[in-house]
């Protein structure tokens, strides 16, 4: 996915890959109580540490887009 400007998110880029998905799969996805992936906050230079005002605007803009239209997915 990429931003506004046509360049491909350089944060927040778990989110423009697995919320299309989600929307892709409709009624088909799936709730899963387990913890799958856990984000290595130890690293200084994390992404939520070194740029997460960069982040937070990233996820706002992906949020803003337009979700697919589902009848194409079910």
């Amino acid at each position: 996915m990429k931003n506004k400007d046509g360049v491909f998110f350089d944060s927040a880029y778990d989110q423009a890959i697995m919320l299309p998905a989600l929307e892709m799969c409709g009624h088909r996805a799936r709730y899963v109580p387990k913890i799958l992936c856990v984000y290595n906050t130890g690293n200084p230079n994390a992404v939520v540490k070194d740029r997460q005002n960069k982040q937070h605007q990233n996820m706002l803009e992906i949020r803003a887009k337009k979700p697919y239209d589902r009848k194409h997915y079910d």
